[in-house]
């Protein structure tokens, strides 16, 4: 991307994020036939491959610099340090479900993570806690 080259991508982990605008992605249950298609698109039209290829440039350029990836990490690191208390929180219940031989198939789990959730002002969507929020802001 830094070299402003247009790239197919697998929509899964951190590619996701990528905007798509600066990539091509492939569905991850479509390997195959995404890829093709996207191959055989990219050799037929250059104006795409230019396009793509400048938007994945301007974007790494702004998003894949050691200055950006320290700033980003240091902002990360910060708003991990107001969640201290819940990760505390979190060890010591494990530690006493464990203690009671609790495992994870268990039905109390999900009564612990719902009513933990609830503590902690998070969304519960069964059987896990898929979106962690605390005081209202997303952790991530």
């Amino acid at each position: 991307m830094l070299l402003g080259k247009a790239s197919i991508v697998t929509d899964t982990g951190v590619y996701t994020e990528l905007p798509d605008e600066c990539v091509l992605k492939v569905r991850p249950d479509h390997e195959l036939e995404d890829l093709a298609s996207h191959l055989r698109t990219l050799i037929r039209d250059r104006e795409l491959r230019q396009k793509i290829g400048d938007a994945a440039g301007r974007f790494a350029s702004a998003n894949f610099s050691p200055a950006t990836y320290a700033r980003k990490f240091l902002e990360f690191a910060t708003a991990l340090a107001a969640y201290e208390p819940a990760y505390r929180l979190s060890n010591t219940v494990a530690a006493e479900l464990r203690a009671m031989g609790v495992s994870p198939e268990m039905a109390i789990i999900d009564t612990v993570a719902r009513e933990g959730a609830t503590i902690l002002d998070g969304d519960y969507d069964a059987p896990v806690l898929r979106k962690y929020t605390l005081r209202g802001r997303p952790i991530a």
